[in-house]
């Protein structure tokens, strides 16, 4: 058993205020089975109040129960897997754009090949026998040497075969170069305005000295011109 002494002036009703601002609801629950004595100081004199009457008299309003804390469980994120890589069509290559040939390019690239000498066509013939009967560190030059050196030692008829080889790819060279020049004649350049005035105003050349005379003299008054008379000579 335990005395609780409250100070105060009123009823009931404050003390029970009182018991509410002290907060020690919980420490008078009417449903326990100890005697408690409650004494209010009232004009200097003591009144106990017992438990049933405190009861009848007001409520002592119970802590709201409050539910524990549950912590909920950490979801472990999904890693997300990376997308497939779309596969990459393989890149078209762009024809390049052949330029036509010109002209003279066309020209250039189907002429013929010029006849080979006696001594060429010995060396061809007998390259591949010397570099294979050579020690195996002997660069070519030195080879070609060693062949240059073996021609000379050779009599007129150990090499009137290859002077044959010679005067037949001539004959062969002959040919084609005249059908060459048919298929593709040379292009003439375009005369330019000097190289008219200078064939119209040239004097007679009868040695390199004047040639070279003519030139300088041809040079001097082609400057001496205004500028409208080059733009005829030009035109024409």
């Amino acid at each position: 058993m335990f005395r609780l002494n409250l100070i105060g002036r009123g009823s009931v009703t404050s003390l029970s205020n009182q018991l509410q601002k002290l907060s020690i609801t919980n420490a008078l629950k009417l449903q326990s089975q100890k005697p408690l004595i409650l004494s209010l100081q009232k004009n200097s004199s003591f009144h106990t109040y017992s438990p049933s009457l405190i009861q009848q008299s007001f409520s002592v309003n119970e802590p709201a129960k409050t539910k524990p804390k549950t912590t909920k469980a950490k979801t472990t994120k999904k890693e997300k897997k990376p997308a497939a890589k779309k596969a990459k069509k393989p890149a078209v290559k762009k024809e390049k754009k052949v330029k036509p040939l010109t002209a003279k390019q066309l020209r250039i690239k189907n002429k013929p090949k010029g006849p080979v000498s006696s001594f060429t066509a010995y060396i061809k013939e007998n390259f591949a026998t010397k570099r294979a009967s050579s020690p195996p560190d002997l660069k070519v030059p030195q080879v070609t040497k060693s062949l240059a050196a073996d021609w000379k030692t050779l009599s007129d008829a150990e090499k009137a075969k290859y002077v044959a080889i010679a005067d037949a790819d001539k004959s062969r060279y002959a040919k084609e170069i005249e059908e060459w020049k048919e298929k593709f004649p040379a292009v003439k350049r375009a005369l330019t305005g000097f190289m008219k005035f200078s064939n119209a105003n040239r004097k007679q050349v009868t040695s390199p000295e004047t040639a070279r005379e003519e030139a300088k003299r041809l040079g001097a008054e082609w400057h001496k011109l205004t500028q409208d008379e080059k733009t005829t000579w030009n035109e024409k």
